[in-house]
């Protein structure tokens, strides 16, 4: 495996992390190792699938923006602070509020709690949002030019990114 694929694979393994839990994992599981263990196969097996999305793109930065690994790990919370800041963002436009809310009457059952199946129903979003921001959305602005030779293959990858995507955001909320 070449230089880039490596630091590309370690940029996304941590970034993962911080969108989830501005932390490393460890600490926030360390009463639950059964839960770190299930939320790494789950996230193990979304990476793989985003890597092979990545390859249909045809992405391969080489750009590496930090040296060492304090610039590393700021260069991260950079990243994921931009993209929290523009999510949100998002999230308050009108159109997206009223297709949020349209979206939740569909999968809300009265034997919930509204408001707190609301709470839950927007911090599913925010963290959907913000992973394909940073993890899809960063990596098609940094290819200089991308164009998807497999269509139906990327069709399938997506629909299998968003259901892992959902069910690491599940198992990372559940703590």
């Amino acid at each position: 495996m070449n230089k880039d694929k490596n630091r590309i694979i370690a940029e996304t393994w941590f970034l993962v992390d911080f969108c989830l839990f501005n932390d490393d994992p460890k600490k926030i599981f360390r009463e639950n190792t059964d839960k770190l263990k299930e939320y790494w196969v789950i996230k193990t097996s979304f990476l793989k699938n985003l890597y092979e999305m990545y390859d249909v793109l045809g992405y391969n930065n080489q750009e590496q923006y930090y040296n060492g690994k304090n610039q590393f790990f700021d260069y991260m919370e950079d990243i994921v602070k931009s993209s929290l800041d523009e999510v949100c963002e998002y999230m308050e436009k009108d159109n997206v509020m009223i297709e949020l809310k349209e979206e939740f009457d569909l999968i809300y059952d009265d034997k919930l709690d509204k408001n707190n199946a609301v709470q839950n129903f927007i911090e599913n979003k925010k963290y959907a949002f913000l992973l394909d921001d940073v993890l899809i959305n960063r990596s098609i602005s940094e290819c200089t030019q991308y164009k998807i030779e497999d269509a139906w293959r990327f069709k399938i990858l997506n629909t299998t990114y968003k259901k892992l995507r959902n069910e690491l955001i599940e198992c990372a909320l559940k703590r």
